[in-house]
């Protein structure tokens, strides 16, 4: 039980640097947004959902099976652009 213990402190380790890089990256999208309003631009742009999709998909060498990193990045642009409409 002490290794099952220190694996979920690990975890948790993760857990906080990851929040901390979700919030530094809502962070840039407050300021993508701001760029897009001054310039009316829409907020969804398709060639760089591909372009960021392309570049961090075909570098994957992982056990971990693509498809759970796809849905996860998926998401995090999905709240990206919530978080746009909503500011």
């Amino acid at each position: 039980m002490k290794k099952l213990e220190s694996f979920r402190e690990e975890i948790d380790t993760i857990d906080s640097k990851m929040k901390d890089l979700f919030l530094s990256r809502m962070k840039i999208v407050k300021k993508i947004k701001d760029i897009k309003k001054e310039h009316n631009l829409s907020i969804f742009d398709k060639d760089r959902e591909k372009k960021l999709f392309k570049k961090n998909f075909s570098s994957w060498n992982s056990e971990v099976p693509l498809e759970f990193y796809r849905d996860f990045l998926i998401k995090v642009v999905e709240l990206s652009k919530e978080y746009q409409k909503w500011i």
